[in-house]
């Protein structure tokens, strides 16, 4: 789409309805300052936890069930703010943690597409106690 991130719930809303796709169907990537940078986590729904984007994704689909693959960015340091840094690039030992979550991620959204998200889960989600 077209759309920023902010409201691609307007554009993936439109799309799901159009051709009939369930919203646990949908599968949205995104960056989450709630984890660390370079962590990663898959979940199958939940509340929009302050990410405008996801918060447009329930609006457009009339649910929060819709899987996330969430790549952590971790907060904003040295006085950025937080606009400055998601739309910034990374820094520091930041830049290679979230190269290799890409790739991690790309492979976990790839076993959920072979396998089921569930599976996915099992496999790419951290243990507990890692």
């Amino acid at each position: 789409p077209l759309t920023y991130m902010n409201l691609s719930g307007d554009a993936v809303g439109a799309i799901a309805n159009y051709y009939k796709i369930p919203a646990e169907d949908i599968y949205i990537i995104c960056d989450d300052l709630d984890l660390p940078a370079g962590k990663t986590r898959i979940r199958k729904k939940g509340s929009a936890g302050g990410h405008n984007g996801i918060k447009s994704l329930i609006a457009g689909l009339h649910t929060e069930e819709f899987v996330r693959f969430r790549i952590g960015v971790g907060h904003p340091k040295d006085g950025h703010t937080v606009i400055e840094h998601v739309l910034g690039r990374p820094y520091g030992e930041e830049i290679e943690r979230i190269e290799a979550a890409k790739k991690y991620t790309a492979d976990s959204v790839e076993r959920a597409l072979e396998t089921t998200v569930d599976k996915a889960m099992n496999e790419f989600n951290p243990k507990r106690g890692r």
